[in-house]
């Protein structure tokens, strides 16, 4: 069992395993499913939304949007450095205060329809 933990947890070549009689009215995979939150995919999100934009975007992309665009900065040794929700309310809370309360526009663009010909060769 030691080896095999150690294939999902590579933690530096030890692991301490703590066995215990089981519980039958515990269920580990809904104390896991009750602790992470179901993130919604991209086409499930409100595309108007700034929080749906910048969610596909990395922590490192939000620090560095926050850095260039409102001159906010965190250190790579900060605590806070890399702590995804806190970076991204931050930024939420800087483009908030930034529009002044100000609904932000929504644009639609309207594409243009390709020529049958080019697209059967595209399909």
């Amino acid at each position: 069992a030691e080896q095999r933990l150690l294939t999902y947890f590579p933690v530096g070549g030890s692991v301490e395993l703590l066995l215990s009689r089981k519980n039958p009215n515990a269920s580990v995979s809904s104390d896991i499913a009750v602790a992470t939150k179901k993130k919604l995919s991209a086409c499930d999100r409100d595309a108007n939304d700034l929080r749906s934009q910048l969610e596909p975007l990395s922590t490192p992309q939000l620090r560095k949007r926050l850095d260039r665009t409102f001159g906010i900065q965190y250190e790579d040794n900060d605590e806070h450095a890399y702590d995804r929700d806190l970076i991204m309310q931050r930024l939420l809370q800087c483009y908030s205060s930034n529009n002044n309360g100000i609904q932000r526009s929504v644009r639609h663009e309207h594409g243009v329809a390709l020529d049958p010909t080019l697209l059967k060769e595209v399909l």
